[in-house]
């Protein structure tokens, strides 16, 4: 009878710490978070579209308030969703996309051929270094969660935007 206790403490501290282990190394290990979303692309691809639909999509880039000829990062692409959206308002302009997936860049560059884009930079990187004023808007979505050091980044982010620059960040 003592043992029936013991296996659903044990049970239990499974099912909730194999989903915090990953949690955890999520935020703090970049080649397990490049390979977690390398792996999981195709049902994220799916189910991210679930809870960031067309209004999210709208009220981050709205925004952004750009123009016909902004430059704008999208920090943590993903599979393009954001991307190619930015991308059909800002016609003379460029969409830099940059994500740690491979996955999930191969995603966002089928999305951006079907669009018929052709102003979208997609780039495979871990450690950004940013241009001090390349951009006009910097966007991020479900992105700062999976960063080790979110303020480091954000301050690396913030100084590659143009004086009078927009960001626009988004969480799940």
């Amino acid at each position: 009878s003592g043992a029936l206790p013991i296996l659903a403490m044990g049970i239990i501290l499974i099912l909730f710490g194999i989903p915090l282990y990953v949690l955890i190394k999520l935020q703090t290990d970049d080649k397990f978070t490049e390979k977690f979303f390398d792996a999981i692309s195709p049902l994220w691809s799916k189910m991210f579209p679930v809870w960031y639909g067309k209004k999210d999509i709208e009220k981050v880039i709205s925004r952004l308030r750009l123009g016909k000829d902004s430059v704008v990062l999208d920090f943590g692409c993903g599979s393009g969703i954001t991307t190619t959206a930015i991308a059909k308002r800002v016609h003379r302009g460029t969409v830099v996309g940059v994500d740690i997936s491979q996955k999930q860049l191969e995603r966002a560059v089928d999305k951006i051929r079907k669009a018929g884009l052709d102003n979208v930079i997609l780039i495979k990187e871990r450690n950004m270094k940013f241009r001090k004023g390349a951009f006009d808007a910097v966007v991020g979505v479900d992105v700062l969660a999976y960063i080790d050091d979110p303020r480091r980044s954000l301050r690396k982010i913030f100084s590659s935007l143009k004086k009078g620059g927009r960001f626009s960040f988004m969480h799940f």
